[in-house]
């Protein structure tokens, strides 16, 4: 590089590396002014920014003049761009302010990757970086998903119901609720899913929903594991295995759906990556396996199992691997329909409603919506991008932009034509419907398709030049973090509200938790967790009907909820065992003896 080249750019970085520094130093101290806030212009001294900014010009340019600091100052710019950022975020919940900032991103990793590195790594780095994405990911959401329960927090659907479930099988080896369709009824009549009874010997030596929420997070941070060996079997170097082991426990819907509780959608994401790890080393064996566990995930997991099959079918050089999978995806197919068959006959049917708008007046079937779509694929992909959906803040675009971003895009850079299977399931489960929970990243529906799109973003990664592999992981690394930030990080809460009133929180809790086990309970939803231990148990919330309980606990944090002790007041039979000013009041059917 020219001398009045390189001057240039050192004067350049040196200047953005100050506006950013000072930016974040003067945005985090603002008082009561956010940096979206027009207050915060005079919050500002401009004597003491200006100065600052100037010190940090001079400082960096210093730095740059140093023979051999390149890479430093690159670095230094990038750092300071993802800090003020990073505060910015904590700020405000807008992901298109995110999208704004991973614009501003993209030149900034570009000019940054195009120096020299600071350093190689070794497996050793590597390592250590699986470790610690482990430890981050189980800590963190163990004590956030700890937190919540602790808190009062969990509604009865779905943890409330998980909850009574486990006690159940804890004591009869059995699935069976009362709280989910107000009878006592197994829960598998509902979804099918006998992957729950690998928790159950944990369970079973710690009996209480925090176990369900302990096991959950490791679960999830178990498949840091497959991540870093596809890596390293796709021939990916140290540094990208790390990127992309981080990117997996940095990505907003990983964590997001922990904040909806216990849910056996999230086996998903680690055995689908095991799946595809022993699919890509050839050992088919072990790829089965994991597909069917995969299938005893629930009912309509065998469908991400048939568009795995399909991939390897296309893509496999062997025929004999070809047939392999073209077996394990008409087993799947078959499991698929046989379960189908079995809860429209025998237990509470299909929720196919989560297709209606893909369905004509009087349809019902899925496969109706199969033909709907080839009939009018222009309606399809209508449906697929429309922004709005029901709910204008989850809308779908912003799920776009918080699931698609974070990868760097990756999925999308696709060179092999049947590398788009890969993309369908996001498309299926995640676009297509119109029950926004399915398009929300802090619900369980993302964890299949999450797989599905860091496998493809691995594969479309490993065809990229060299260069491109620089920037587009550090790209990728930082947008996770941004959206990471704007969504996970930002409701990371239920610490902190466990904390500040702790002897109220367990003094409530240990009152539903002292209800005897063998009395029914009707209990307000975020009070069914904690009496899950009860053999019957009716959520107020969710009931059509009247349940003549021994206990009903109402959480009186909500002035909604104020219906239901009115009606206990009022009733003659139920009298105040315990009552928690403003937060929480349990009756108990009066003895008739007495």
């Amino acid at each position: 590089m020219k001398t009045g080249d390189r001057l240039s750019s050192v004067t350049a970085c040196s200047l953005l590396t100050a506006l950013f520094v000072c930016g974040a130093v003067f945005t985090a101290a603002a008082e009561n002014a956010s940096f979206s806030d027009k207050s915060l212009l005079s919050s500002a001294a401009n004597t003491g920014f200006f100065f600052s900014f100037s010190a940090v010009f001079v400082c960096v340019f210093a730095l740059s003049l140093i023979r051999g600091a390149d890479a430093v100052r690159r670095s230094l710019l990038l750092i300071s761009y993802c800090a003020y950022a990073v505060i910015c975020m904590t700020l405000t919940d807008d992901a298109f302010f995110c999208l704004g900032a991973c614009l501003i991103l993209l030149p900034i990793c570009v000019f940054v990757c195009g120096g020299a590195g600071l350093f190689t790594v070794g497996r050793r780095f590597l390592t250590a970086v699986c470790a610690a994405a482990f430890i981050y990911f189980a800590v963190f959401f163990s004590i956030q998903t700890v937190c919540r329960y602790l808190t009062l927090s969990t509604p009865c659907f779905d943890f409330g119901i998980f909850s009574q479930m486990f006690r159940s099988m804890s004591k009869t080896g059995l699935p069976y609720t009362t709280c989910e369709r107000e009878t006592m009824l197994s829960h598998f009549a509902v979804h099918v899913s006998p992957v729950y009874y690998v928790f159950l010997p944990v369970y079973m030596v710690f009996p209480s929903p925090v176990t369900l929420q302990i096991m959950q997070a490791l679960t999830l941070a178990s498949g840091v594991i497959p991540v870093c060996l596809i890596c390293r079997r796709r021939g990916l170097s140290y540094a990208a295995s790390a990127a992309f082991v981080l990117l997996y426990v940095l990505y907003p819907a990983l964590g997001g759906g922990t904040y909806y509780d216990v849910h056996e959608n999230k086996f998903l994401s680690p055995l689908l990556l095991w799946m595809f790890y022993f699919s890509e080393s050839g050992k088919l064996p072990f790829s089965a396996l994991f597909a069917l566990l995969v299938c005893l995930v629930k009912e309509d997991a065998p469908v991400y199992v048939i568009f795995a099959a399909l991939y390897y079918m296309i893509s496999a050089a062997d025929k004999r691997e070809k047939a392999a999978y073209a077996g394990i995806g008409g087993g799947a197919m078959l499991y698929f329909f046989t379960v189908l068959t079995l809860l429209s006959k025998y237990g509470d049917g299909v929720m196919t409603y989560r297709y209606s708008n893909f369905m004509a007046k009087g349809d019902t079937s899925l496969l109706s919506v199969v033909l709907n779509v080839i009939k009018a694929p222009a309606f399809a992909v209508y449906e697929i991008f429309n922004v709005q959906g029901k709910t204008p803040d989850v809308s779908k675009l912003v799920f776009i932009l918080q699931t698609v971003l974070p990868t760097g895009a990756l999925p999308f850079f696709i060179k092999r034509y049947e590398r788009m299977i890969l993309i369908c399931p996001f498309v299926l489960v995640n676009l297509m419907p119109d029950y926004v929970y399915q398009h929300d990243v802090f619900f369980q529906y993302t964890y299949g398709s999450f797989a599905f799109l860091l496998f493809a973003a691995i594969l479309n990664f490993s065809d990229l030049s060299e260069k491109t592999k620089k920037v587009t992981a550090v790209f990728a690394l930082c947008a996770a973090t941004f959206f990471c930030t704007q969504t996970v990080w930002r409701r990371a809460t239920y610490l902190k509200a466990y904390l500040s009133d702790k002897q109220t929180y367990d003094e409530i809790r240990t009152e539903l938790e002292s209800i005897p086990e063998d009395a029914s309970v009707s209990a307000t939803s975020l009070f069914c967790a904690a009496a899950s231990g009860r053999r019957e148990l009716y959520s107020l919330n969710n009931s059509k009907n009247a349940h003549k309980t021994d206990y009903a606990a109402i959480d009186l944090r909500w002035s909604s909820y104020a219906k239901y002790r009115e009606a206990y007041d009022k009733d003659p039979e139920y009298e105040i065992v315990y009552e928690k000013e403003g937060r929480a009041v349990i009756y108990r059917l009066k003895d008739p003896a007495g």
